[in-house]
């Protein structure tokens, strides 16, 4: 009996020993450096840091997000100084879904006009006894009708949906009747649908217009954009325009303000003509109106001013 005792503590202190030894050896030995995981990086050279674009498809009932890096509207513009950025920013994010490359520069061929037609809700509001949009259909439909036959008139329009359940209201914009020769007939016919509803995307409708209505037609190029107020929408035309220029796109936008009241819009309008070569006019009744637009169609555009930017 007693021997057993005796072997019991002795193997019990056998393994407490070799505990102790197998302890200090582990502490003593230095483990091998673990592989790093981290790439190298040069220390003369700054890391990008990449930010994920929302998704403008994405947006609802008017909450757009931001086209790319376009900074929110100034709404204190100074009146003498044409609202223009000099920050530098990506000019692909914005264009509007699967662009196409404009063509290039073509001088000689016909006149190539797209009349851009506001119908955003505020066109519902009434001059005299006749709502705008009516009394602007009425102006587009007389001036049509007397366009030479030798040049090509198209027609898009924006505001006039707001989509099902009011989903994308910032991206309705439509081209009614494509560029092309003998088109009074077809403008005039879709001109009796058109009612006010939605919102004012006036950049997207432009670069919509400047990056796939003007595709394969020769000589010179001409918006005239139909508008009573300012973008409301994610986008600044002033911004577009001057990037327009920058780009060496060759087309000029003439602005028809009808009935604008705020400074701001005044501004922001007249910076889209003036910085791409166009003329900006102001109308106040259906006679103005009607002036501005054969003005634009029949008087070669002369600028009385310019548009200074950074390069």
């Amino acid at each position: 009996m007693k021997n057993k005792i005796f072997i019991s503590i002795l193997i019990t202190v056998v393994f407490i020993f070799v505990g102790v030894i197998v302890a200090n050896g582990q502490e003593n030995t230095t483990p091998p450096p673990l592989m790093q995981s981290a790439p190298l990086v040069n220390p003369n050279m700054s890391q990008k840091t990449t930010t994920k674009v929302p998704d403008n498809n994405s947006c609802i009932s008017g909450n757009c997000p931001p086209i790319g890096n376009i900074p929110p509207l100034n709404n204190n513009m100074n009146s003498s100084q044409p609202p223009v950025s000099n920050y530098n920013y990506n000019p692909q994010a914005y264009m509007p879904p699967r662009p196409q490359a404009p063509p290039p520069a073509m001088e000689e061929g016909p006149q190539n006009v797209l009349i851009i037609l506001d119908a955003s809700y505020s066109m519902e509001d009434r001059i005299g006894s006749d709502r705008k949009i009516d009394i602007a259909k009425r102006v587009v439909h007389n001036t049509v009708s007397q366009i030479p036959p030798g040049t090509r008139v198209g027609l898009r329009v924006y505001g006039h949906k707001i989509g099902l359940m009011g989903i994308y209201p910032c991206r309705k914009t439509e081209l009614l009747v494509p560029i092309s020769f003998n088109t009074s007939g077809s403008i005039i016919s879709k001109l009796r649908n058109i009612n006010p509803t939605g919102q004012t995307p006036i950049t997207y409708s432009i670069k919509t217009a400047v990056m796939n209505d003007f595709i394969g037609l020769n000589g010179p190029k001409r918006i005239i954009l139909v508008s009573d107020g300012m973008e409301t929408c994610d986008g600044n035309p002033c911004e577009y325009a001057v990037e327009m220029v920058r780009r060496g796109i060759d087309l000029k936008v003439d602005v028809v303000g009808f009935a604008l009241k705020d400074q701001a819009a005044i501004n922001q309008l007249k910076c889209v003509a003036l910085s791409t070569g166009g003329k900006f006019y102001t109308a106040d009744t259906e006679a103005a109106l009607a002036r501005s637009l054969r003005n634009s169609f029949s008087v070669k555009t002369e600028v009385q001013g310019r548009i200074l930017f950074n390069k």
